[in-house]
C-alpha cells in the first residue's frame, strides 16, 4: 500500500485460482477484475516465509440491452421483446412509439432474443452481450405472410398484392375515364 510496488497474477482456470510468486513482505491492496464483473479490492498482509491466501467474491456487473425495432425503415411500436436462456424467459418488455426497447439488469452472457407482434413474423436472434460487443441490438421486422404463399409485392402476401394491383388499376381507370 505504501511503496507503489505492483505484482500481477492471471487466472485462466475455470475455478479462478491464481498464484503470485516473489511478493516481498508488507501490506498490499489487492484487486480482482474481469470484464462483466465489478472490480473487488482487499487489503492483504504478506509475511516472510508464509503462504498467504486471499479469496475474492466478484459480483456480475449488470448491463442494459437497448435497441430499436423497425419495419420498412420506420419505428415499430408494441413489439414484445423477450430475453431467453434455454427456452426460459428471463425478462420481457414492449417497444415504445419510437420502436425503442430497454432491458436492464442482465449479466454479460449470450442470450436468445425474441421479437413478436401480431401480423409480423416472429424474429429470434442470438445476442452475445460482452464489453467489447456493446449492448445495442436493432432489428427489422417483416410482415407475416398469410397462407397461400408470398405475393409479388415485397412484404405482402398474394391476396394483398392482388388487392393493391386491383386498386391501382381501378384508380387508373377512373383517371383515364
Amino acid at each position: 500500500i505504501g511503496d507503489n510496488i505492483r505484482y500481477f497474477g492471471n487466472s485462466s482456470g475455470p475455478l479462478g485460482n491464481y498464484t503470485i510468486d516473489g511478493v516481498l513482505p508488507g501490506l498490499y491492496l489487492a484487486l480482482a477484475e474481469k470484464d462483466g464483473f465489478q472490480t473487488t479490492y482487499s487489503a492483504v498482509q504478506v509475511e516472510s516465509g508464509n503462504t498467504t491466501s486471499l479469496n475474492f467474491s466478484m459480483a456480475a456487473q449488470p448491463v442494459t440491452l437497448t435497441g430499436q425495432v423497425t419495419f420498412n425503415g420506420n419505428p415499430l411500436q408494441d413489439v414484445t421483446v423477450k430475453v431467453l436462456v434455454n427456452g426460459v424467459v428471463l425478462n420481457e418488455t414492449t417497444t415504445n412509439s419510437q420502436g425503442s426497447y430497454s432491458i436492464s439488469y442482465l449479466a454479460y452472457s449470450t442470450y436468445k432474443l425474441s421479437f413478436s407482434k401480431e401480423g409480423f413474423d416472429t424474429l429470434t436472434e442470438d445476442v452475445n452481450l460482452a464489453a467489447a460487443n456493446g449492448t445495442y441490438h436493432n432489428v427489422t421486422m417483416r410482415h407475416e405472410l398469410l397462407p397461400g404463399g408470398g405475393g409479388f409485392i415485397a412484404d405482402f402476401d398474394l391476396p394483398h398484392s392482388l388487392m393493391i394491383i386491383g386498386l391501382g388499376l381501378a384508380l387508373t381507370t377512373v383517371v383515364v375515364a
